[in-house]
């Protein structure tokens, strides 16, 4: 089975449409809140999947292949 990871931030629409996307669809997944795991964050902004400059969440990542990116 592959491993699911949901980076989120409090207030986040899009954090909140791809974490209902995840439920409706009854995948497994791990949520990482970046404002309060500064690591998490960090590992996020490091992924070499994101091509843009912005700081970014709701990114969905399955084994390393991200999913979703909002």
């Amino acid at each position: 089975m592959k491993t699911v990871e949901l980076y989120t931030r409090p207030g986040c629409s899009y954090c909140s449409a791809a974490k209902s996307f995840l439920l409706s669809r009854d995948i497994v997944f791990t949520e990482y809140n970046t404002a309060q795991n500064e690591q998490k964050l960090k590992q996020m902004l490091r992924e070499p999947l994101i091509k843009s400059k912005m700081p970014l969440a709701s990114q969905v990542f399955s084994d390393q292949d991200e999913l979703l990116q909002a």
